[in-house]
């Protein structure tokens, strides 16, 4: 407390010597306490140097722009970039409930996820012809192998026709429980096992997966460059060739909440300065990495390379014999 201040204002009579020091006194009653903040380029303490360096930190890393705001500009954190990701994600969704597959797909992929205690899943729908349009039919969790194969094969999968569909291609990531997902392939086609790469020579590299299954065949993904093709997929509106569609994101009763985990884990990595996809924040993505093997699954079917409007086969006539007379 400054002994001069009687009360008042210590800028006042701050040119007297005495008066630039403060010294112990007898406690006020009822003192009043005043706390404030400012931003750091108000402060002499902080060079520019380093408000700018962590600016530039700040750029591309949501925990740095959260230091940034609270410690140098003095101002509310708030994380605008996800909130616009994941809008952007759940525009993608049209008016299809869950389980109804567009008549204009031709093949039927499944992406897996496997965690410890829980597996995630993504059903996707895929259009033949180069911009490779996909539709998803369904995304969830169960905890078990069990409840795998239940939602994969007792399901029924129906276009708006009303005709069923079978899957064509499955993957499932074997990084944890190896031999129970093994196992699983083993005794459910078309399920096959993977394993991602951050690097590697060729977009999709095959490999025996186990002795004990022979015919089995691992596929080991180029991770980096199938989350590159699926940031740009993602980026692709909705009512343009080639969009990565979402179906209905309300329940039966019209609350907008199916969708709202899955947006969010699509928007739970970024690439670094080297081009490697990275966890913002350790968010979970395991409906990202199952979307990541969907579009592996549709690299290996070559959709890409099938005509999207095959021209109907000529009808197969059978020559008339021609009679013979008699004589």
């Amino acid at each position: 407390m400054c002994p001069l201040a009687k009360g008042k204002s210590c800028l006042k009579g701050f040119d007297d010597v005495q008066a630039r020091w403060w010294i112990r006194t007898e406690p006020v009653k009822n003192p009043v306490r005043v706390c404030f903040w400012f931003n750091a380029f108000a402060s002499p303490f902080v060079p520019l140097g380093e408000i700018g360096a962590q600016a530039l930190r700040a750029k591309d890393n949501p925990q740095e722009d959260h230091d940034f705001c609270h410690r140098y500009l003095a101002i509310p954190y708030r994380d605008e970039r996800a909130a616009r990701e994941e809008d952007f994600i759940l525009a993608l969704c049209d008016e299809r409930p869950p389980g109804v597959i567009p008549s204009e797909s031709m093949a039927l992929t499944v992406g897996v996820d496997v965690q410890l205690t829980v597996i995630y899943y993504a059903i996707r729908a895929w259009a033949a012809g180069p911009d490779e349009e996909s539709w998803l039919i369904r995304a969830g969790m169960v905890q078990s192998f069990a409840g795998l194969a239940q939602v994969m094969f007792n399901a029924v999968y129906q276009d708006s026709h009303g005709e069923q569909r079978l899957l064509d291609y499955a993957l499932i990531d074997s990084g944890y429980r190896k031999k129970e997902v093994l196992a699983f392939c083993w005794e459910h086609a078309p399920f096959r096992p993977s394993m991602g790469w951050e690097k590697l020579r060729s977009l999709v590299r095959l490999a025996k997966a186990d002795d004990k299954y022979p015919g089995l065949l691992r596929h080991d993904v180029h991770t980096t460059a199938f989350k590159d093709a699926l940031d740009r997929k993602l980026k692709i509106p909705a009512a343009d060739p080639g969009a990565f569609h979402l179906h209905s994101n309300r329940d039966d009763n019209g609350h907008e909440l199916l969708l709202v985990d899955y947006a969010k884990q699509l928007c739970s990595e970024a690439p670094d300065e080297r081009g490697l996809w990275r966890q913002v924040n350790n968010r979970p993505n395991h409906y990202l990495d199952c979307e990541v093997l969907n579009l592996v699954c549709a690299h290996m079917l070559e959709l890409r390379s099938m005509d999207s409007n095959p021209d109907p086969a000529p009808p197969i006539t059978k020559p008339t014999p021609e009679r013979s007379a008699r004589w």
